[in-house]
């Protein structure tokens, strides 16, 4: 297990939780006790998972990551208004 320190918070990582990706690789979760952000080991599995398309009658994909987008702007821009006191 890896331990880093956090590009947010500068804070060190500890085990999270173990996940099982493409049904094989049993992944290392770390998570940041004062930002509490979540982050993997390294993403060695990447290219592998990159090849294979979820599945070819998934016509919601690309709604679905729009909308993950927009969720993720809402959650980074609320994250630092808080750190930094904003309005």
């Amino acid at each position: 297990m890896s331990m880093a320190t956090c590009k947010i918070c500068d804070a060190q990582s500890s085990h999270f939780v173990q996940a099982q990706l493409l049904g094989k690789y049993d992944v290392d979760h770390f998570k940041y006790a004062q930002c509490r952000l979540v982050r993997t080991e390294d993403p060695y599995w990447l290219v592998e998972a990159d090849q294979t398309p979820i599945t070819k009658s998934d016509d919601g994909l690309v709604a679905r990551n729009i909308g993950f987008a927009q969720l993720t702007i809402e959650v980074i821009t609320k994250f630092l208004r808080c750190m930094w006191s904003l309005p």
